[in-house]
């Protein structure tokens, strides 16, 4: 993985919508309220935190970061999902303003973010 990410990508990052969508077709779609999640990204690391709307914690990971050619990859070094553990994942993202808009698959998850730049 390179070590280099966009410089519009660095900094802290608050999540503002998000909609999941399974291997069945069955769509979940959360405001920033409901999933609540904070992102930084800093030098070619990466670290979030989400939690829920009810105040639970939900799941937590950090690592290195690379971004090309549209393309940001993580890959998590530490993270409360053991399954997750070493796996890299990679999302076609823009820049619109100041949110940060991110598109993927994540094990089996169809994933759309919209992140907020905080």
């Amino acid at each position: 993985m390179s070590t280099q990410i966009d410089p519009a990508l660095q900094g802290s990052w608050k999540l503002k919508s998000a909609r999941y969508t399974g291997a069945d077709g069955k769509a979940q779609t959360f405001t920033g309220i409901q999933l609540n999640a904070v992102k930084l990204v800093a030098g070619n690391h990466f670290s979030y935190i989400t939690h829920l709307e009810d105040g639970s914690f939900a799941v937590a990971g950090a690592g290195t970061a690379s971004s090309a050619d549209g393309r940001y990859s993580e890959r998590l070094s530490h993270t409360s999902n053991a399954k997750m553990l070493g796996k890299t994942y990679t999302f076609g993202y823009r820049i619109e303003g100041d949110c940060w808009l991110s598109e993927g698959d994540e094990d089996g998850t169809h994933i759309e973010e919209v992140w907020q730049r905080v």
